[in-house]
């Protein structure tokens, strides 16, 4: 029995150190401080027993950081950061399936975007390592098939590519839109400010989504509204996001960029 309290108040202390440790990134991360908020990650990863959660964390930080970066050499030496913290992890099966999707997620995220400011897509390897970034953001959503992150990932993909590397507008519109349902409350201002400008891109026409059809000539949707052309339906996800922000008593700084960036593009489509 004492054995019993000894592990259990192990366990507690444990969790309740890792929380300290996330909810201190949280408060970094939500106002948008993002190189304290990876300095601090950094010092608690090589801690004995640090939770995996903190290495999906410094991953999304540092793609994150990149965001605000001009120069390519610098952009590069933070997804290496990324990619190192979370390429020995990425088959680890012994905890909860949202961590393990994140890290895939994030590790991806790095590593593509790397390969993307190197001109790697644009060359004879990307036939190879594109379907492999598919093949892992597919694999994420096998873990957690909730998870809005790959869905977004990989709509974005589709649009970003040329067609003969992979890219395809129907499967953009799929994902974009699994996206879109299955964001949560953090998600959902960032996902469909992206998303919404996926489709400004698009820029189908209603008639055009009305008369897609598959090899065998049946009728198909990707599953955004018939009756709503692709700009329309970016007007009406930009305005959810007005809407979510002005809701909010206080928002983040991504919710604030994100927020400013939904004002920009529908004053682009008016």
């Amino acid at each position: 029995m004492k054995l019993f309290y000894c592990i259990l108040f192990c366990l507690i202390t444990f969790y309740s150190y890792s929380n300290k440790i996330i909810k201190k990134f949280e408060e970094f991360d939500k106002r948008g401080k993002y190189n304290e908020a990876l300095d601090y990650l950094l010092k608690e990863i090589d801690k004995p027993d640090a939770d995996i959660g903190l290495r999906w964390r410094i991953a999304m930080t540092t793609f994150e950081i990149t965001n605000n970066i001009s120069n390519n050499k610098e952009k590069i030496k933070y997804f290496d950061i990324g990619i190192k913290v979370t390429k020995d992890y990425l088959d680890i099966e012994n905890i909860n399936k949202r961590d393990r999707a994140e890290i895939i997620h994030w590790y991806m995220i790095n590593y593509a975007s790397k390969l993307k400011v190197l001109g790697i897509f644009a060359g004879r390897e990307s036939m190879t390592i594109i379907p492999e970034i598919i093949k892992n953001m597919d694999k994420c959503i096998e873990i957690d098939p909730e998870y809005a992150g790959s869905y977004f990932f990989k709509g974005k993909l589709y649009i970003d590519i040329p067609h003969f590397l992979g890219g395809d507008k129907f499967k953009m519109g799929v994902n974009l839109i699994k996206a879109i349902n299955y964001a949560d409350d953090n998600q959902m201002i960032p996902l469909y400010t992206g998303s919404a400008e996926c489709f400004i891109i698009r820029n189908w026409s209603v008639e055009k989504k009305k008369n897609l059809k598959d090899k065998k000539n049946n009728p198909i949707s990707d599953g955004t509204p018939l009756e709503l052309s692709d700009i329309e339906y970016a007007r009406l996800l930009l305005n959810k996001v007005i809407n979510i922000y002005n809701e909010k008593n206080d928002p983040s700084v991504r919710e604030t960029e994100n927020y400013n960036k939904a004002i920009y593009l529908l004053n682009k489509i008016k």
